[in-house]
């Protein structure tokens, strides 16, 4: 079983009105509610990829019952701690002629010391079930992040830990000495690394993951997924698109905690973030992919190796990046 951690889950609300009236009522023609990037995605993907998520994490208003109810439809089992709040939402509204869009985003969950206290009891019922846990979401409270580095402690030897690491949280996250991080350019910048695709910074990164014991790290730009080890560096593409709703890092997430949880290379490992990536990115979103789709990209997906300790680093060492 994955224990799969929601951190302040995001959902996607998309509006398109006839035409922008400023001082009048603007008539909703069409609206939308949908998963946006959080674990709610890694746990869709592990299970269609034949694997066993339980999810733990809040729940709270219309938003909360939302997600439950998508958790449902796909018989995911659950565990949520109720919260008199929402979760974190974008809300995307737009013309039906396209002149004009505009993007409003909440903070989410705020969760109060006792909300906090119930989510780390759950993870301590059900902690000693798994092999692998996920953390997935961006903590926001300084109380989240006091509860995070608590519930982190009580990962046990032996139980591999898959995480989203952003810039507030990656040198928390990798004090803990995670299996695999799944991360931006962003966060890399927060630890000081400028880039993936310079050798200098490769190197940095690699001394990092020896000083936290990290054994994969995974790193999304809008083109490409670099894919990290203490021995490897190798990456793969996929085409680029331009959108909000960006729910790549969460899903790729849950591909890679199944290849951690099976002890894939990180070639496979790539391989399956990179058909994943692939899917979602042809997909016209909310469409969810399944599993015939991830299974037919994976054939047309090619790793591309940077470095290895045999033969150091190649000629493409300074290409792929963003």
């Amino acid at each position: 079983m994955i224990l799969t951690v929601l951190v302040n889950p995001c959902l996607i609300r998309q509006i398109k009105v006839s035409a922008w009236k400023s001082e009048a009522q603007n008539k909703i023609l069409e609206e939308t509610l949908a998963i946006g990037d959080s674990g709610v995605y890694s746990a869709h993907i592990i299970k269609i990829l034949q694997g066993e998520p339980f999810v733990i994490g809040f729940s709270g208003g219309i938003g909360g019952r939302f997600i439950k109810n998508f958790l449902d439809k796909r018989r995911i089992v659950s565990d949520l701690t109720s919260i008199d709040s929402e979760p974190r939402m974008l809300t995307i509204m737009s013309d039906q002629a396209k002149t004009k869009e505009f993007t409003f985003t909440s903070n989410g969950y705020e969760p109060e010391e006792t909300d906090l206290k119930a989510l780390k009891h759950k993870f301590h019922n059900h902690i000693r079930e798994c092999e692998t846990v996920i953390f997935a979401g961006r903590l926001l409270s300084a109380q989240a992040f006091d509860k995070a580095e608590e519930v982190l402690s009580m990962i046990e030897e032996g139980q591999k830990a898959v995480v989203q690491a952003s810039a507030d949280n990656i040198e928390l996250l990798s004090k803990y000495r995670p299996y695999a991080v799944v991360t931006d350019l962003e966060a890399l910048r927060r630890i000081g690394i400028d880039g993936i695709w310079k050798v200098s910074e490769a190197e940095k990164l690699q001394k990092w993951m020896l000083t936290y014991k990290i054994k994969y790290f995974f790193v999304q730009t809008p083109e490409t997924i670099y894919g990290f080890s203490r021995s490897k560096i190798a990456y793969v593409s996929y085409p680029p698109r331009e959108k909000a709703e960006d729910i790549i890092q969460s899903s790729i997430l849950g591909g890679i905690a199944i290849g951690v949880q099976r002890n894939y290379l990180l070639e496979k490992n790539l391989q399956i973030a990179g058909a994943i990536a692939a899917q979602i990115n042809i997909r016209n979103f909310p469409d969810i992919i399944k599993r015939k789709e991830i299974d037919q990209a994976m054939n047309q997906v090619k790793v591309k190796e940077v470095y290895s300790e045999k033969k150091g680093f190649t000629h493409n060492s300074a290409t792929g990046g963003n």
